[in-house]
């Protein structure tokens, strides 16, 4: 562990400490990085400090070309297994883990930080409109992180994917590639105990149901999908919630890529708009699988790719009975999916 924090250089740009930041890991991510730095720069971030790791897609020149990035580099890969310290209560753990708890420990000690992937955009519940009315907020009821509805986007058809445009340059044009999502609520945050439990299922957890993606694929592979369907027994899920802003003080760490340890939460409950099926889906998914860098050796994304494979081949739809078009914060707020 030490080993790997020691290993984070600065490859372009200056920290500055006061700066509201917006961190993340990054590895070709150039389809969405024009239409990410807008939307949170239209929120307030004033910094991005970015791992790059290892990308080849001009991802890493484009951040060294904004004065508000600082790109981050290091020797050790996103999916490299790193031994953990006698005591710990997990043995090995990825590199790329470990980075989400550092890099905030190394550079952002005692400030907020907003963690988020290349694919989540964060959306504020009204009337907030902007990231430091998020941050006074969790000063004023003495919290020190917030939770956020991971809110799955997508197409209504596969074939949407395979015939779509220019890349998107804004938060606006990607709405118009994925501008549905699953219209239940995901999580409840108690207003009290400001304990949250989950209460609804991903849009990606639907989709392996549907179309029969799990356990026994293969001995069901000759019936028709209404059949497999109802022996199927699914073995992928997808996360629901996330803790994107965090207060990094003594005490407080993210213990994974969803939660922070030590944390007094807040009862807001924000929106993040994870854009998980997007043309660029079907490029990430074969090289996540090749790689093996994620969880359980990329194993969901093997899911992920067969699950493309049966939309491609039946002429594919993403809606579900709960789909609901994306008009705003407002929709959120009526589904339950964020609040103040």
């Amino acid at each position: 562990r030490r080993e790997v924090a020691a290993s984070l250089s600065i490859v372009s740009g200056r920290v500055r400490d006061d700066a509201l930041t917006i961190y993340s890991v990054m590895r070709n991510e150039r389809y969405l990085l024009p239409a990410f730095l807008a939307h949170y720069r239209a929120l307030g971030a004033e910094q991005f400090l970015i791992l790059s790791d290892r990308s080849d897609d001009g991802t890493t020149e484009l951040l060294m070309e904004q004065d508000d990035c600082v790109v981050l580099g290091s020797p050790f890969a996103y999916g490299t297994w790193v031994d953990m310290p006698p005591g710990e209560a997990v043995r090995r753990r990825r590199a790329g883990v470990l980075m989400k708890a550092l890099i905030p420990r190394r550079f952002l000690h005692g400030s907020v930080g907003v963690y988020v992937d290349a694919d989540e955009f964060l959306v504020l519940p009204s009337p907030m409109s902007e990231l430091r009315e998020v941050v006074r907020a969790l000063a004023d009821q003495g919290a020190d992180a917030v939770h956020a509805s991971m809110i799955e986007m997508y197409p209504a058809r596969f074939r949407d994917l395979d015939h779509a445009g220019p890349p998107p340059g804004t938060f606006e044009e990607l709405l118009e590639v994925a501008p549905f999502f699953d219209g239940h609520p995901l999580v409840r945050v108690d207003p009290v105990d400001r304990a949250l439990t989950v209460v609804g299922a991903s849009a990606s957890t639907r989709l392996f149901q549907h179309y029969a993606i799990g356990r026994r694929r293969r001995m069901l592979e000759p019936l028709p999908l209404t059949i497999r369907r109802r022996f199927t027994v699914s073995e992928y899920t997808s996360a629901v919630h996330k803790t994107p802003v965090v207060h990094f003080r003594d005490g407080v760490d993210l213990t994974d890529s969803h939660r922070a340890a030590g944390a007094a939460y807040s009862p807001l409950l924000l929106g993040l708009l994870h854009f998980k099926f997007t043309p660029d889906s079907l490029r990430k998914v074969p090289r996540i699988i090749t790689e093996k860098s994620h969880s359980r050796q990329s194993r969901k994304y093997v899911g992920y790719e067969r699950l493309f494979e049966e939309m491609r081949r039946s002429g594919g739809s993403f809606l579900g009975p709960d789909s609901t078009r994306f008009e705003g914060v407002r929709t959120l707020e009526v589904l339950g999916l964020v609040h103040t």
